[in-house]
């Protein structure tokens, strides 16, 4: 039974680690106890499920939102799409997709807006029926509150997540929580190819021309066109102030800088989005046609040896034929030695009884004629006896 993947994905200090140390049973995953990101790559957690020995992968991904300094969210990006193409390279394919979203949260903000399109675009509509939306931080609310929001949450902005089949579940920091989502994914579903392995894999799009790239360009050039917009009211103002003025001048001066190097690194990330996997893409695109290369040769090999196959077994079916042309012409010669040596044991069996019948005939003659010389004597001996007697007759007259 193939590997379940399940994919975590969320804000940054949403839950995600906590849940997935609860549901591995293991502490190798940081835990945040503030908004600033502990997750710093994507991480795969393997671990073995005790009751059904199922063997599973939760794949803690860091949030789009992320904290740290210099990390942008093109850079999550990039990293979740190329792990998400070497799991499709790999032909693992992922049963569960659960989306951390906090329940304490009093307003669904902007950030976690684009979030959330950014999971959806990453996952795609076909595979929602694989979502479960993953509410936490439960103990920090009113039930009625949460209850509140949930169904809020549920009715507007996860709709079209709902509506595709996702399921909303609760996590309240226990193990037996985290299991009930494992156990839904091993009853309820099926393996399958997100919507950008699909892009990246098969219609070898570039990151920026996917869907989730798509939301990233569009969020970065929003940002790069809110920026030049202030730098241009920052200028206007400057025209304005007097020179005797250097304080607000040089505040004004200040606050430019900052939003041209603010510019400059929203500049450096669109550059960096439209590179996207392009190192990574041109390396698989080698390793395709490397291997294509090499079934190709497979391909020729296989059909020479099919070739050369062929023309042995036609080797062997002349061989064959013509080992039964001879077994057929030495068992004619041998049917017909056999005929021959019985019409000679016929006329020796033939000669033999015709000799027999002369010898018997012989036998017959020389009988009569045994018979015959011995009437002879017998009428001889008669006739010499009967004279004899004659004779004395006649002396007695």
């Amino acid at each position: 039974m193939e590997d379940v993947v399940i994919a975590v994905m969320g804000a940054t200090g949403s839950g995600k680690s906590s849940f997935i140390n609860l549901l591995t049973g293991k502490t190798s995953v940081a835990i945040g106890d503030s908004l600033e990101s502990e997750t710093a790559d994507v991480e795969p957690i393997r671990f073995i499920e005790s009751v059904t020995g199922r063997r599973v992968t939760v794949v803690d991904t860091p949030g789009f939102d992320d904290s740290r300094q210099g990390v942008t969210d093109t850079d999550i990006l990039t990293k979740i799409a190329k792990f998400l193409l070497s799991e499709y390279d790999a032909d693992r394919k992922l049963t569960g997709l659960v989306y951390v979203q906090r329940i304490s949260d009093a307003r669904f903000s902007g950030q976690q807006g684009k979030t959330l399109r950014m999971f959806q675009k990453l996952c795609g509509a076909d595979t929602f029926k694989n979502v479960v939306v993953l509410t936490t931080f439960w103990d920090e609310v009113a039930p009625a509150v949460g209850e509140k929001r949930e169904e809020e949450l549920r009715s507007k902005f996860f709709k079209g997540v709902v509506d595709g089949g996702a399921r909303f579940m609760r996590h309240d920091r226990t193990a037996a929580s985290a299991g009930a989502v494992l156990s839904y994914v091993f009853a309820e579903l099926a393996p399958v190819v997100t919507q950008i392995q699909t892009e990246l894999g098969v219609e070898r799009k570039t990151l920026v021309d996917t869907a989730a790239g798509a939301v990233q360009q569009e969020e970065i050039e929003r940002v790069i066109s809110q920026h030049k917009e202030e730098v241009s009211h920052l200028l206007a103002q400057m025209e304005t102030i007097k020179e005797s003025n250097a304080a607000a001048r040089r505040a004004l001066e200040e606050k430019r800088a900052q939003l041209q190097t603010q510019l400059a690194q929203c500049e450096a990330e669109r550059a960096a989005l439209k590179e996207g996997l392009q190192a990574e893409l041109a390396r698989r695109e080698a390793e395709r046609i490397s291997l294509q290369e090499c079934m190709d040769w497979e391909t020729r090999a296989r059909q020479k040896l099919e070739a050369d196959l062929a023309v042995e077994r036609a080797n062997q079916e002349r061989l064959r034929q013509e080992q039964e042309r001879l077994l057929e012409a030495q068992a004619e010669a041998n049917a017909a030695l056999a005929e021959e040596n019985r019409r000679r044991e016929e006329n020796l069996r033939e000669e033999a009884r015709l000799r027999e019948q002369e010898w018997l005939r012989e036998q017959e003659l020389e009988r009569i004629r045994e018979q015959e010389r011995q009437k002879r004597d017998s009428v001889e001996k008669r006739v010499e006896k009967e004279i004899r007697r004659t004779v004395r007759k006649i002396r007695l007259w």
